[in-house]
């Protein structure tokens, strides 16, 4: 995804494909005649290419990956190797000049300009993180997590290890079926005690939302014991962990306006199709269920929404979401609870942006 004057761009995550990485780019984007320009950095970045230009002959080539996977095919097995890898992610290092390679079943890295070694071949399995440039290293069956020149930045100790946010250098890490958090120092925020990390994306739409583990750029839902609540960017526990349920899920289908008039309420019977909500993006909320009962806290863990809704779902029309709190048989839209309630948006969100974990 590009956007005018932005100096950063969005892309499909190649492993988890319902998530999007962060590239800071060399230049914002810019407009000439109603067509987005980018430099040439940031072209190779968004389209998987390597851009060369040759001073003498005043040309530029363009070279896809496909085309550098089968010249490299061949050419490393010329010193030695097995072939290189065939993961999609990994050929992405050959716009930053490196190779993933294959040697007697073990992976390593190598240089494209001199063919030389930067990681030693001895891991079972690599996974390319443009956004962060760095490996996820798999060997014995324990992960971690290396820069591109070969320095642990996360230890082989668990199961499993994935991105949570590439700009914010958080992983979550998995042992024993059990999740946690930590840095990109390797300092873990919280520990391997989670049974369940983030928003499921295939339950719940999440807009233009980047990540399911990271809400708001502050906040991780997580489950314990059975009960979900969540932590900050620093593992600090912003909402305990007494809650039944993320987000709400709509079990039938089509649904009605309740017909009869209220003071919230007034208009004819509609026939909608409801959706399930986790979050609330224009207040920055987040949906949680305890005891048959909904309600909405903000990305550091304050409440914006009481705890006494039946239900908190939203409605498509011609492509914007509009959502709606039901309530003894009684629907009303959210905008007008808000108003009802004399809650202000601009004051929910500027609560957030005063705290300090935000600011870090």
């Amino acid at each position: 995804m590009f956007e005018l004057k932005s100096d950063v761009i969005y892309k499909n995550n190649p492993v988890n494909k319902l998530n999007f990485d962060e590239y800071k780019i060399d230049k914002p984007i810019e407009s000439s005649n109603n067509i987005l320009y980018a430099t040439a950095s940031t072209i190779q970045t968004a389209f998987n290419t390597k851009i060369t230009y040759d001073e003498k002959t005043n040309t530029i080539s363009l070279y896809t990956l496909p085309y550098l996977n089968e010249y490299y095919k061949e050419a490393v097995k010329k010193y030695g190797y097995d072939g290189i890898s065939e993961e999609f992610a990994n050929g992405k290092t050959l716009t930053k000049d490196m190779l993933v390679v294959n040697k007697d079943n073990k992976y390593g890295v190598i240089s494209t300009n001199n063919l030389e070694t930067i990681i030693g071949n001895k891991y079972d399995k690599m996974i390319y993180l443009e956004s962060t440039r760095e490996f996820i290293v798999t060997s014995d069956g324990k992960c971690g997590i290396l820069s591109t020149d070969g320095e642990t930045k996360i230890g082989l100790r668990y199961e499993d290890v994935g991105l949570i946010d590439g700009k914010l250098g958080l992983y979550y890490t998995k042992n024993n079926n059990l999740y946690g958090v930590v840095n990109s120092k390797g300092k873990m925020l919280t520990y391997n005690e989670f049974e369940d990390i983030g928003v499921d994306r295939n339950t719940f739409s999440l807009g233009d939302m980047k990540s399911n583990y990271i809400l708001y750029n502050n906040c991780i839902p997580l489950k314990k014991d059975g009960k979900w609540g969540m932590v900050d960017k620093l593992g600090t526990v912003i909402l305990n962990f007494d809650y039944d349920s993320l987000g709400y899920i709509e079990e039938e289908t089509d649904l009605y306006y309740n017909t009869t008039p209220t003071p919230v309420q007034t208009g004819t019977a509609n026939e909608i199709n409801i959706n399930n909500v986790a979050t609330i993006p224009s207040i920055e909320g987040i949906v949680f269920g305890i005891n048959g009962k909904y309600g909405v806290v903000n990305a550091i863990g304050n409440l914006i929404i009481p705890f006494k809704c039946d239900k908190i779902f939203s409605a498509t029309n011609e492509g914007v979401d509009e959502y709606f709190l039901e309530r003894s048989g009684m629907t009303v839209s959210l905008k007008k609870y808000l108003e009802l309630n004399k809650i202000n948006v601009e004051e929910i969100y500027q609560s957030i942006v005063k705290t300090e974990n935000w600011k870090q």
